[in-house]
């Protein structure tokens, strides 16, 4: 249910939450998809940059000169 992020901080995810309240009966609205991105993330961070495939989705507004996360930047150095 809890995980760790790059920091090594805990946090809880929404959809995590959500899937134990609605076990009790509380329903919070969350769509199965939000779920499904976090896991989809997940996965894509567990790529190492020798795997990883730049997109342009990498690019901090489309400027190839700043990349959004530190396993682009490190597969766009290899």
């Amino acid at each position: 249910m809890s995980s760790l992020d790059s920091m090594g901080l805990a946090f809880i995810e929404l959809g995590d939450v959500a899937a134990v309240l609605k076990k009790v009966g509380c329903d919070l609205g969350v769509e199965c998809n939000q779920v499904d991105q976090s896991v989809k993330l997940k996965k894509k961070l567990a790529v190492g940059p020798e795997e990883y495939k730049l997109s342009e989705n990498d690019y901090y507004r489309g400027l190839p000169t700043i990349l959004n996360s530190e396993v682009a930047a490190l597969a766009k150095a290899i």
